[in-house]
């Protein structure tokens, strides 16, 4: 599989751009961009090419089904629900940040690269997180048919 195609690359900027926005915190773009660039630098450095280790590990966290609770009857049942492509990709990307910051890591950027090169191996937080809420809405998907309660 070639993963130096045009699309993929444009995919790669795409991704890139929002994993930034999710990384800036109190308006430094900068120093996300660095801390972006540093666990790209790292992912590097382990002999990985860093666009299809970037490109699996989003993949391999990207939801497809997600679940609402709804009150029914007097209960709360957890409503199995299909998620748009854009949705599930930023949930993926905010699982990915939210594993790097979980990790013991002094350095935040290897962290991050960690995590990433886990998720593109279908491992780490964020493919656990992803697990766990297909998992989820498996064992309710007898209540699909409460999708328009709410």
């Amino acid at each position: 599989m070639n993963l130096t195609t045009k699309s993929t690359q444009l995919e790669y900027v795409e991704i890139r751009r929002a994993c930034i926005a999710l990384l800036t915190r109190s308006g430094y773009k900068t120093r996300a961009q660095r801390i972006w660039d540093n666990a790209m630098a790292y992912i590097s450095q382990q002999n990985n090419d860093v666009t299809s280790v970037v490109l699996n590990a989003m993949e391999m966290c990207t939801p497809v089904v997600e679940y609402r609770r709804v009150r029914v009857a007097g209960t709360v049942v957890q409503v199995p629900k299909l998620m748009t492509p854009r949705q599930a990709q930023s949930r993926g990307m905010r699982w990915l940040i939210e594993g790097a910051r979980r990790r013991d890591n002094r350095i935040y950027a290897h962290a991050l690269a960690q995590e990433l090169m886990d998720a593109a191996r279908g491992a780490g937080w964020a493919t656990s997180q992803r697990d766990e809420m297909h998992r989820i809405a498996e064992s309710n998907r007898a209540y699909v048919r409460y999708q328009w309660w709410k």
